[in-house]
């Protein structure tokens, strides 16, 4: 079932599935330094390496995660990289950027929060007040 969902073995389906169905991203974390926001059509945001703000969907990982769900591998991901200390509304995809020891990232038009760490198993992300 995992497979399906495009998420590694080791992630809380169930909460990834709540999450999507409520419409907030889920953020969980892989292997070495590896970090995704998921959003709840399924697409994987990965949030390691040096994206800056405009996070690149992982169109890579969907496949990987569909066809080898519970497989590991030596994978290690490149730490993250700089990240902006301003939003910048002109961007229509997911944006992620820093507000002091806050990592910060918009969906949608909406904001959420980052845990730090993100935990392996996942977390759903809930809106900034």
């Amino acid at each position: 079932m995992h497979g399906v969902l495009a998420l590694p073995a080791n992630v809380d389906r169930v909460a990834a599935e709540d999450a999507a169905r409520q419409a907030l991203p889920f953020a969980f974390a892989w292997q070495e330094g590896c970090m995704w926001l998921r959003t709840w059509d399924a697409a994987l945001w990965p949030l390691h390496g040096d994206s800056g703000g405009t996070l690149l969907r992982g169109r890579e990982d969907e496949t990987r995660f569909r066809t080898y769900p519970g497989a590991l591998s030596a994978r290690t991901c490149d730490p993250v990289g700089s990240i902006p200390t301003v939003d910048d509304p002109s961007v229509t995809s997911p944006y992620r950027w820093r507000d002091g020891d806050r990592t910060l990232v918009r969906v949608k038009g909406v904001t959420f929060e980052l845990p730090n760490p993100i935990p392996e198993r996942g977390v759903a992300l809930r809106p900034v007040s």
